[in-house]
């Protein structure tokens, strides 16, 4: 494999990302950050918690999009190096969980994060220790895990790839789906809002507040923990 002089793979070597191969960095980047939580909340708190995004498996969406803009956005970096690569992606990565901070507000009225108790932290959304936790992340995956990956992705046939992959698509779809549905629901509920249809009638018999807290734990009302936390915004 030719290199460059630092060591790193030329640009002629940079893999092709397809469609079927975008997909699997994103599946792979939400199991990883989905297990990666857990483990991390186990370490520091001393307790399992459920860190998926969704309602059915363990898939993180933050990072499963987040591996998806480090490979689209920081592969360039990685010619001039990690420390290129650290601080491109500790920005990149605080604007992007920022963002995903407001998406979950704005559309479902709650948070699923709060670092307002963190030193360093703007209103509780983002917070430095985290930025530098995504710069190492993104360090790890464009420098390492994602050629690990794509090698890998090199040995599978291509139909074997590109079938597993519309397979796992339409679940991970549905998945996606239900879990916004169900949170529609919950925002409707704050509301005080009766099913309108024979789905949400569904969705309040089998996702009601209860069983949506107990899969996310960390979910909070944002106007009810806004008001019991005032430098949260």
């Amino acid at each position: 494999m030719a290199r460059t002089a630092g060591g790193r793979p030329s640009d002629r070597e940079a893999p092709r990302l397809t469609l079927a191969r975008l997909f699997w960095i994103f599946l792979l980047g939400a199991v990883l950050g989905a297990l990666l939580e857990t483990l991390f909340m186990y370490i520091t708190r001393g307790q399992l918690y459920n860190r998926s995004s969704l309602l059915w498996g363990q898939f993180s969406l933050v990072w499963g999009l987040g591996a998806l803009l480090f490979t689209l956005v920081l592969r360039p970096f990685a010619r001039r190096g990690s420390w290129a690569v650290f601080l491109s992606g500790a920005v990149l990565g605080t604007v992007f969980e920022l963002v995903c901070s407001w998406f979950m507000q704005l559309c479902f009225g709650v948070i699923f994060w709060d670092y307002s108790h963190l030193p360093l932290s703007i209103g509780g959304r983002i917070n430095l220790f985290f930025s530098l936790y995504w710069g190492v992340a993104a360090t790890a995956w464009t420098m390492w895990l994602l050629p690990a990956l794509c090698a890998l992705l090199d040995k599978i046939p291509a139909r074997a790839l590109n079938w597993t992959a519309a397979v796992l698509a339409v679940f991970l779809a549905a998945d996606i789906l239900l879990t916004g549905l169900a949170l529609l629901r919950l925002d409707q509920r704050q509301a005080g809002l009766p099913p309108a249809t024979a789905l949400g009638a569904y969705l309040d018999r089998r996702w009601d507040d209860q069983a949506l807290f107990a899969r996310f734990p960390y979910m909070r009302y944002l106007e009810v923990y806004a008001r019991e936390h005032p430098n949260f915004w």
